[in-house]
């Protein structure tokens, strides 16, 4: 569907900085600018460890993990995608940062 409207589209893991840099830098070869990002990659460690997710009874990597997709993977999309977005004429684009009801689910 990106193709058909003259978008792209590109897989990563959004907590590797190297990767939003190559993907960046790609569709800014390609393009000539970068116009939309969306951050909507989100985990919740469910399917890395059994549920019980709260302070008694997580698992630290897969606390480590979801904060490195959830956080940093959002920090990462929007450092490179203005990096980008300044390189255009004119200057702009749109960062869309997505959540989830993941966010607001009360555990106990």
């Amino acid at each position: 569907a990106a193709v058909e409207v003259g978008a792209s589209f590109a897989g990563l893991d959004v907590r590797d900085d190297s990767a939003w840099r190559r993907v960046v830098d790609a569709v800014l070869a390609e393009h000539g600018r970068l116009d939309v990002v969306v951050n909507n990659a989100g985990i919740t460690g469910f399917d890395l460890s059994p549920p019980g997710h709260d302070p008694e009874s997580l698992d630290l990597d897969v606390w480590r993990a979801v904060m490195a997709t959830n956080l940093e993977g959002v920090a990462l999309g929007c450092r490179h995608a203005i990096r980008a977005m300044r390189k255009s004429d004119p200057v702009g684009g749109s960062i869309i940062n997505m959540g989830s009801r993941s966010g607001v689910v009360d555990i106990w």
